[in-house]
């Protein structure tokens, strides 16, 4: 027992060595899309270390976003739902829509998906890959519900998004050694050889209707975001998520998604 907790107490040292959050991203502009953040937390191997957080999160961006289906071995953005789309118009807390955007992350986990080499995602700036593989299911924690929700919030009242206080509403579990990683390094799925991306992935937009989970699946499709997005929506070292989202002042809507593994 005691070698054991050497053990952890040295991977835990390790693991929590960098934290990086990723920069701004574009999106499509008929969504009215303003900005998109991703988080990423470091192992002692990060090769994103050089990516550096944005000053200008709260831009509008119009640069194009492709939706046409992709391979069959890909996940279209076709294939997410518009049921779970959320009306800047109307947003209030309903279990029905983040219901839904847990059926919709599900089934982009379950469906075998392009591989990404390393190489592809460094040379978009991010760190971290994904196997295409189809990975089990999320369940919707509420403790991460919590923390989602606490989080859409107050970025509301700021009126942007960035992953600054992002431990305000986080259970104990997802914060270790000041480093906030959702408690991913604790799943036994871990590997030192990999990044692990979130816990926390943002979305923000004005006018219409988006859906946040399509929004960052698009990502596999144009390699936004050095894909960051996409790989904390598909992560394997996690086994739980929460949603939250609020409106701005001015009416636009920002979305949360937290993940993280805890037994």
């Amino acid at each position: 027992m005691a070698s054991s907790a050497s053990n952890q107490a040295n991977k835990t040292q390790s693991a929590y060595s960098s934290y990086v959050t990723s920069s701004q991203a574009a999106w499509n502009s008929q969504y009215g899309v303003s900005a998109s953040h991703s988080s990423v937390a470091s192992s002692s191997v990060a090769s994103s270390a050089s990516v550096k957080p944005s000053s200008s999160s709260s831009a509008k961006y119009s640069s194009s976003v492709t939706s046409s289906s992709v391979s069959s071995s890909s996940v279209a953005s076709s294939s997410v739902t518009s049921s779970s789309s959320v009306s800047s118009s109307s947003v209030a807390n309903s279990s029905a829509v983040t219901s839904q955007w847990l059926n919709d992350l599900n089934a982009l986990r379950a469906k075998e998906r392009t591989p990404l080499t390393s190489d592809m995602v460094s040379d978009k700036g991010g760190a971290g890959s994904d196997e295409g593989k189809s990975l089990d299911a999320l369940t919707q924690d509420a403790e991460l519900t919590k923390w989602a929700q606490t989080r859409a919030e107050e970025l509301a009242a700021q009126g942007s998004i960035s992953h600054t206080d992002m431990k305000n509403g986080a259970p104990t579990w997802a914060v270790n050694s000041g480093q906030v990683d959702g408690g991913m390094f604790s799943s036994p799925a871990f590997d030192f050889s990999k990044q692990v991306n979130g816990p926390e992935a943002l979305a923000m937009w004005s006018g219409g209707t988006q859906n946040p989970i399509n929004m960052w699946a698009s990502e596999l499709q144009d390699g936004s975001q050095g894909y960051g997005h996409y790989l904390t929506e598909v992560s394997p070292f996690d086994k739980k998520v929460g949603f939250g989202y609020a409106k701005t002042a001015s009416g636009a809507t920002i979305a949360v998604m937290e993940i993280g593994y805890h037994k």
